[in-house]
């Protein structure tokens, strides 16, 4: 899917979200502020997600782990990998439009941790590297059946090797997942 195309999906669902207010009392986001699922982004993590919202901020923390034997197909050697990203949230509008449908609209900073440990198959000499990025964006969660929340976050990031002057990467990024709020 080409940028354009994520951007013109983000326009609509902003738009989407601006022109359905409600006035119904306690919105699904403050009712159910918990959640938890799976989580996958350069800088929010990859695997396991937790969430918690004191509205209107709100904080996640997702974290992973990746083991490869070696000779197996996605590698000849083999390697262990881990990260772990955390993210704060402001609340920019939220939402209930429906009694099925909610819709969150947030800003986001954070940051993220990854490691890896490589074990070489001929020296059996373990290497390990590390990256530490950080990133900023806009963040659109939709919720179904007030518990099935969705979110979508798009923004701009930098990650480093630690030890390296310059970045490994810079530009946009786009993450999301599937959570469970309660």
């Amino acid at each position: 899917m080409g940028v354009k195309k994520v951007l013109l999906m983000l326009l609509i669902t902003l738009i989407s979200i601006s022109f359905t207010w409600s006035n119904s009392g306690t919105s699904v986001f403050e009712k159910y502020p918990t959640s938890i699922g799976g989580f996958f982004g350069e800088i929010g993590g990859m695997g396991l997600s937790y969430q918690k919202w004191l509205y209107p901020l709100g904080f996640e923390i997702s974290g992973g782990l990746t083991y490869v034997p070696p000779d197996s197909i996605q590698a000849p050697e083999e390697f262990f990998t881990y990260n772990l990203g955390f993210q704060i949230m402001y609340t920019i509008i939220a939402n209930d439009i429906t009694d099925w449908l909610s819709g969150n609209l947030y800003s986001f900073g954070g940051f993220i941790h990854y490691g890896y440990l490589y074990i070489s198959g001929t020296s059996k000499t373990p290497v390990y590297a590390s990256d530490l990025g950080v990133g900023a964006g806009f963040g659109i969660e939709t919720v179904l059946l007030k518990h099935f929340s969705f979110p979508l976050e798009f923004g701009l990031d930098t990650i480093w090797t630690l030890g390296n002057l310059y970045p490994k990467k810079a530009g946009f990024f786009a993450q999301g997942g599937f959570r469970y709020r309660f």
